[in-house]
């Protein structure tokens, strides 16, 4: 769904703890190196740092223009994109804004990479998101000019969270859904089976938890 050349929005939901944020980082970020050499970018962002939609997104760009300046770009195109940068960094009209992020994505896509980002504590943005940011999220990854790819990690469904904004953009339309769990007996057998030295007393320890 997210590696795949055909790539589309996942959302990871589950209890606090449970695993999600280790489930996305461990399928993606582990894999870093290898992506960048197929011109994917992964970005672990956590979304809890930032108080509104302007930090929001400036710091998604902020994120993605340190790799770029690791990449093997030539200098007019990494100072195309520093020019974009220092744009987003100064604007504060909502419009203006929006263009400058869409702008800066599309240029980065049309250099040939894809992005995608880790969106860590998603239910956070539900205090600070308006329907219009939601819009941008979707255009961003639905729009083949820009189309980034989002995996999110939270404990509502992107529907749920949509919802406390009154959102009518049917963001969570675009996502496939992972729902994680607690262990049942098939996956405690499986996990045993990986671990051959443990004792019967700690097992059944772990196992009345």
């Amino acid at each position: 769904r997210v590696l795949g050349k055909s790539y589309g929005n996942l959302a990871i939901m589950g209890l606090p703890r449970i695993g999600k944020s280790s489930l996305a980082w461990k399928s993606i970020m582990d894999k870093k190196e290898s992506l960048i050499e197929q011109n994917t970018i992964p970005l672990f962002f956590q979304t809890g740092s930032c108080t509104d939609s302007y930090a929001f997104f400036r710091q998604m760009i902020l994120l993605l223009q340190d790799e770029m300046e690791f990449v093997s770009l030539d200098e007019q195109k990494i100072k195309r994109l520093n020019e974009i940068y220092s744009n987003i960094k100064l604007e504060n009209d909502s419009l203006e804004f929006s263009s400058l992020v869409q702008k800066y994505l599309k240029t980065v896509k049309r250099f040939g990479y894809k992005v995608i980002y880790i969106l860590d504590e998603f239910d956070s943005v539900q205090t600070y998101f308006s329907v219009a940011d939601f819009q941008l999220l979707r255009e961003l990854s639905y729009n083949p000019d820009t189309k980034v790819c989002l995996v999110t990690c939270s404990r509502k469904t992107i529907e749920e969270i949509e919802a406390v904004n009154g959102a009518i953009s049917n963001f969570h339309g675009t996502f496939s859904d992972i729902r994680i769990g607690m262990f049942d007996e098939k996956d405690m057998s499986e996990y045993w089976s990986h671990l051959p030295n443990i004792s019967d007393n700690f097992k059944s320890v772990a196992e009345y938890f």
